[in-house]
């Protein structure tokens, strides 16, 4: 077993993604999801692409970018493991909205969206558990974002200020 596997199995129950599993849903969610290896500049999903399911980085860096019509991408967020990607599309079935491409060598556990599922139309726990920790997990997403915002704006108003105080209170 990969040595972070093996650190993962000894401490899940202190990973937010698997917060009040029991060590047997655990197992069971190792047991249905895929290790996956990806090089560097690899793209694991295109935007507009059918969701596969919820991929868990332990190892490796991904670029997020975004795409308008008739403009470059837009990188949105390089993001290191450990972390998940494809939670919303967990949650909510949609087309990717966004380009997921590896910086460097990933690993990763993909837990597809079939077998979740699945494992809801079986009433199984695990996946209503897993359910509400992608839950919570988005919540704190939406928190930070939320906050980095309210600073992006006081430093707006800041510079707003400052700009203001510059072309009408300084006289040369």
């Amino acid at each position: 077993m990969d040595s972070f596997l093996e650190l993962l199995t000894k401490d899940f129950d202190s990973n937010p993604l698997f917060a009040f599993f029991s060590k047997e849903e655990f197992d069971e969610f190792l047991d249905i999801a895929t290790i996956e290896k990806f090089g560097s500049g690899e793209v694991l999903f295109k935007k507009d692409d059918e969701p596969q399911g919820l991929y868990f980085f332990f190892q490796g860096k991904v670029q997020i970018t975004r795409a308008k019509p008739n403009r470059p991408p837009r990188v949105i967020a390089e993001i290191e493991a450990p972390t998940i990607l494809g939670e919303m599309a967990m949650l909510v079935h949609r087309l990717r909205t966004s380009t997921a491409t590896t910086l460097s060598e990933s690993t990763v556990l993909l837990f597809a969206r079939d077998d979740y599922n699945r494992l809801l139309g079986e009433n199984n726990l695990m996946a209503f558990k897993l359910s509400h920790n992608m839950g919570i997990i988005l919540a704190k997403r939406i928190e930070m974002m939320n906050k980095s915002m309210m600073d992006t704006k006081q430093e707006f108003k800041e510079f707003s200020s400052f700009k203001n105080s510059l072309f009408n209170d300084w006289n040369f």
